[in-house]
Order: C-alpha cells, then sequence, then structure tokens
C-alpha cells in the first residue's frame, strides 16, 4: 500500500544558522491530507468515507481531525534550496515523494487549487 503526503507552506521566515553564521529560510509545512492507496475497497467502506468526509466539509469535527495540526519545520541554507531544485512559496501545495532514501517535493498547486 501506497501513502500520499500532501504539505502546504503556512509561513517562512529567515534565520541565522549558529553554526556557519550563514543566513537561511525556516519554512513551516502543514501536513493537510494523508491519503492510503489500498487498492479495491468495498461500496461499504467507501459510502462510508464519503459520509465522514462530508461532515468534515460541514464543520463537524471528527475525533481523529487533530491529525490537520501536524507541521513540518525546514531549516534550509541557500545551497541546500538550491539543491533540492524547487522554490518554496507560502500556500504553495507540495507533494512529499520518498523514494531512495530521500524526501521530494513536488509543487502541485495547480492540481489541488483551481487556477485560472
Amino acid at each position: 500500500m501506497d501513502k500520499e503526503t500532501y504539505v502546504v507552506v503556512t509561513r517562512i521566515e529567515s534565520y541565522v544558522d549558529n553554526r556557519g553564521g550563514g543566513r537561511g529560510k525556516r519554512i513551516e509545512f502543514s501536513i493537510i491530507e494523508t491519503r492510503q492507496d489500498s487498492g479495491y475497497q468495498s461500496p461499504e467502506v467507501r459510502m462510508v468515507r464519503e459520509m465522514v468526509n462530508q461532515l468534515r466539509n460541514m464543520g463537524v469535527v471528527m475525533p481523529f481531525q487533530q491529525v490537520r495540526n501536524l507541521k513540518m519545520v525546514l531549516f534550509l541554507l541557500p545551497e541546500e534550496e538550491k539543491a533540492l531544485g524547487i522554490n518554496f512559496n507560502v500556500n504553495n501545495v507540495y507533494k512529499l515523494v520518498f523514494q531512495d532514501g530521500a524526501i521530494k517535493f513536488v509543487d502541485i498547486t495547480d492540481q489541488f487549487y483551481l487556477v485560472e
């Protein structure tokens, strides 16, 4: 089973690296969605999952909804950000891809939001 995790950049700040004195970025992410691809699902499971999603959209707080408050923070020096090959922007949505012992960020903002 594959697990897909999506994050959104909520804050970008500058910071000074205490070890080398260089300036870098502090990038804060919030986990917005984690999906498990389970392949085949029975109609009952899909119906219950859809009902829970509709209740969430109506504002009903679910006991397991606290997962939305998970955060991840990266401290990057300019050369580290350049090595990642990606420019982080506030409110952009990224898919985390775990492969070959590394975490890669794939910008999927255009797919996640309606952009005209």
